[in-house]
């Protein structure tokens, strides 16, 4: 719903600050100069300004493709002098610096190497690159553009590209259509909320006050993915069960807002993989995988930030201890049916493999000890 405030002729401060008010789940203030008209694949309200500090921010995951359209339309121009839009980071002066179209080196070699190296863990981003470009292992590709830290910025995993319209009533306009994908370690830092911020020029070449775009990122989540010729792609509840070592019921109750066939769900919906435990004063990862009827590889998987933090245990043989702090949260897929360990806990080496039946592997069957086997019939 959009409304527009009219200024009578006795109140000229209305003719001065141009004000369009764009009513969703909050209010947007337009000022002097180029506003954003209209939104794609998301909510007005998830555009705000300095001016005003209150959105609804749109929700996704780390590793998720989200595009989405801004149409910006300069109040003073002429149908040959769109605004010029670019991408822009807040400064602690004030000032917003300049981010250009954003991308990078990985991107320039598809939008599927870009999500990679965003998404994964700097550990194993290389080698899923070079997997995903059917290169041999001398001849690897390395992901470019990270900071000191080993994570990405979201501008760096971000591309702009923007056209030019022309109004029905004949005024220019500037489609600013951006895709993103927020990186990894972006959901542990700050709540999880992102900003993609906008420099928008005037018809004098002047920067107004940066639009910017607020995301809220949803820990322990995954997005459907688009189906690719030769690829496997996370495109069904089944193949990201399969993929996380869960069972597609399980997720399927994790998500009570699916509605309609949980066989036909849309590319890019957003997926809940399970609750996030909040860690204890005394627990490990051990203790938790025992609670919850899994193993610490598969913590370590759902979790793997955990792989980087200091071992809590380093004379261990098996090297799976890590520190973990009261107030921690951690992505937990418990095996809601029965503990699937029983009480003998297998403890492997990260990367490890083993044959079938021993355990200790996402990618395993169950395994119960025979004694507390529960009695399961056909």
């Amino acid at each position: 719903v959009t409304i527009t405030f009219q200024a009578h002729r006795a109140k000229m401060f209305w003719n001065a600050v141009i004000l369009c008010l764009v009513v969703g789940a909050s209010a947007q203030i337009c000022p002097s100069g180029p506003c954003p008209v209209s939104i794609s694949g998301a909510s007005m309200s998830a555009l705000t300004t300095s001016s005003l500090t209150t959105a609804t921010p749109y929700l996704t995951a780390v590793g998720c493709v989200n595009t989405v359209t801004i149409t910006f339309q300069a109040q003073d121009s002429t149908p040959t002098s769109p605004p010029p839009v670019s991408f822009c980071s807040p400064q602690s002066n004030g000032m917003c610096l300049s981010k250009g179209t954003g991308g990078g080196d990985d991107w320039i070699r598809g939008a599927d190497i870009a999500r990679v190296c965003c998404s994964m863990h700097p550990k194993d981003r290389d080698k899923a690159a070079s997997d995903l470009l059917g290169r041999s292992a001398n001849n690897q590709v390395s992901c470019a553009g990270y900071g000191s830290d080993g994570t990405y910025d979201i501008y760096t995993c971000s591309q702009l590209t923007t056209t030019t319209n022309v109004s029905p009533s004949n005024v220019t306009q500037t489609v600013a259509t951006f895709t993103f994908i927020p990186p990894y370690y972006s959901d542990l830092v700050n709540s999880g909320t992102l900003s993609i911020c906008f420099q928008v020029l005037d018809a004098q070449q002047i920067a107004r006050v940066p639009y910017c775009f607020q995301i809220q990122l949803q820990r322990c989540s995954v997005c459907l993915e688009t189906n690719t010729p030769g690829q496997q792609a996370l495109n069904s509840l089944v193949a990201v069960a399969k993929s996380y070592g869960t069972h597609w019921s399980q997720l399927y109750s994790s998500n009570p807002d699916i509605l309609g066939n949980p066989g036909k769900l849309l590319a890019g919906t957003l997926l809940r993989l399970g609750p996030l435990y909040q860690v204890l004063s005394g627990d490990t990862l051990i203790s938790i995988a025992l609670k919850f009827g899994v193993s610490v590889n598969q913590l370590l998987f759902w979790n793997k930030h955990l792989t980087s933090q200091a071992d809590s245990n380093p004379t261990s043989s098996n090297h799976m201890s890590r520190v973990i702090k009261p107030g921690d949260l951690l992505c937990v897929l418990p095996k809601t049916c029965y503990n699937s360990f029983g009480p003998n806990q297998p403890v492997f080496l990260l990367g490890e493999s083993f044959p079938e039946g021993q355990g200790g592997s996402w990618l395993d069957p169950l395994q119960v000890d025979a004694a507390s086997a529960p009695s399961i019939s056909a």
